[in-house]
């Protein structure tokens, strides 16, 4: 997230019911955008208009240094480049000696925020950063020196940002010290300083005696809690952990054993690495987590952290597929519950030939062997080494996957993407988009008013970016709007009948 939720783009004047599992030929260039010059996308988001941020990096010219610049691409939600931003929708930025990316996120007004580690000389020492983009990829001069804040953390990171509602920052990450790596929040304030009354001096840790954690990376529910994630290793084996904390790092008694989870899931060779990775706040307030232990899983709790016993195996899906090189990069997760997930085919391995790869399970972990060929949607971009790093639901049943690809024989940035469809597995559950639904008046100002011919179960808001605002339960179909900023909304109807209806729903001031 790795730090965002669902993007829930919502179209008002229906869907496609059951669209066949492909490559969406309407983006980019027939379905895939590459920029030439780069080298590798790691992290993906939207903004509040629906383009396409993209945070990697591209080898220097100089292959004697091969220093890394951090590279940011924008283009519109159909993958065209953003000509506004920086050259033809791509910026490059030298942050001391190398620099690469390890979170992303985007503010409301739409700037750009990304952390990451810098080299500050040839193979001489470290720096953790955060720089801030205006929306036009010129760094912001109001934030830290010059747009960029720089901390003294050796080979510390931090792995995920959060933009609080006074626009404060709120970072996770790891911070070494003379006897082990400890886990910590940390926040800035809007202009890059440490908040000195947050914690001890601007830094919360999240280790404690017992709890040795070690944070991949943290989610901020609907509630404003933080669900943060990784692995746990104070006796020596490593095991699955996650821990849930109020925005000040308290941690949430009522989930886990005092606000803490952790699980051995790989006992037999406990060398091998078990973490979360990220994690999708569902609408019914369960949470869908992504790992490795080491081979991909998905697990799915519920909000006090006990394992959903209605998904997989107690809870927990195993992610096989193989002898691919990334058996599982990434996931999508969609408003029935359904999930994409996305890794690496290998298609040849005398040539080193790689694919993008994607699966589908239903929303009780079941794999739907209908969704592609054989239960696989397979896009191959070139002859050569392509491979997914990350993934986004773009409204309701199509995903964005960007990594690498090849383009003349180079990597470069590459995005594309693939209708999400809707397989037997869950067809039950299909996104309707009949029945006469309406929402009004559209644009509202402080109310909405929703009108259907079904008995309805739940409405949920979401904002622009897929974070929930308000759940409206059972038969009310009046909704009164939490004091939100002018912008663009989506409503998820589910009826009693187990359908989910969305509608598009702008804010007028």
């Amino acid at each position: 997230m790795k730090t965002q939720f669902i993007f829930l783009w919502m179209i008002v004047c229906g869907l496609t019911a059951y669209a066949q599992e492909s490559l969406d030929r309407t983006f980019g260039n027939g379905g895939i955008v590459q920029f030439p010059g780069t080298t590798e996308i790691m992290l993906m988001d939207f903004d509040s208009d629906g383009h396409i941020i993209c945070a990697g990096y591209s080898y220097s010219d100089n292959s004697a240094d091969y220093w890394h610049y951090l590279t940011l691409t924008k283009t519109d939600a159909d993958g065209r480049p953003d000509a506004g931003f920086g050259t033809n929708g791509v910026v490059s930025t030298r942050i001391l000696y190398s620099a690469w990316p390890v979170a992303l996120a985007v503010q409301p007004d739409n700037k750009i925020l990304v952390s990451g580690s810098a080299d500050v000389e040839k193979w001489n020492g470290r720096k953790s950063f955060v720089i801030r983009y205006l929306p036009d990829g010129t760094p912001d001069e109001t934030f830290g020196d010059g747009g960029t804040v720089f901390f003294d953390l050796s080979d510390g990171v931090f792995g995920s940002i959060a933009v609080l509602a006074d626009g404060s920052l709120l970072l996770g990450g790891t911070l070494p010290d003379a006897t082990s790596e400890r886990s910590i929040l940390r926040k800035l304030d809007a202009t890059g300083a440490t908040d000195t009354s947050f914690g001890t001096g601007g830094t919360v840790d999240l280790s404690e005696p017992g709890f040795r954690f070690f944070i991949s990376s943290f989610t901020m529910l609907s509630d404003n809690t933080l669900l943060c994630l990784g692995s746990e290793y104070s006796d020596g084996e490593t095991k699955l952990a996650c821990c849930r904390t109020d925005l000040a790092g308290k941690k949430i008694v009522g989930f886990g054993q005092d606000g803490k989870w952790v699980k051995n899931t790989y006992t037999d060779f406990d060398w091998d690495t078990e973490s979360f990775q990220s994690a999708f706040e569902q609408p019914d307030g369960k949470f869908l987590l992504t790992g490795l232990n080491p081979l991909g899983f998905l697990f799915r709790m519920n909000p006090d952290g006990s394992p959903d016993t209605g998904f997989g195996d107690n809870g927990m899906v195993s992610l096989r597929n193989g002898h691919e090189s990334y058996p599982f990069r990434d996931a999508a997760l969609l408003p029935d519950g359904s999930v994409i997930i996305g890794g690496v085919k290998k298609i040849d391995y005398i040539s080193g030939n790689d694919a993008y790869a994607f699966g589908r399970f239903g929303s009780d972990g079941r794999r739907d062997a209908s969704f592609g060929t054989d239960g696989e949607l397979v896009v191959d971009i070139s002859p050569e080494h392509d491979y997914i790093q990350c993934m986004k639901l773009q409204g309701t049943d199509k995903v964005i996957a960007a990594g690498s690809g090849y383009l003349d024989g180079k990597a470069c940035f590459s995005i594309l993407r693939v209708n999400a469809g809707k397989g037997s597995a869950d067809r039950n559950e299909a996104i309707a988009a009949g029945d006469n639904w309406t929402v009004y008046p559209n644009p509202f100002v402080d109310r909405i008013y929703v009108a259907g011919s079904s008995p309805v179960k739940r409405i949920t808001l979401y904002d622009a970016l897929g974070r929930k605002i308000a759940v409206l339960p059972e038969d009310h179909q009046t909704f009164a709007v939490p004091d939100v900023p002018a912008g663009i909304y989506f409503l998820i109807i589910e009826t009693k009948e187990g359908r989910f209806i969305s509608r598009k729903a702008i804010k007028k001031y």
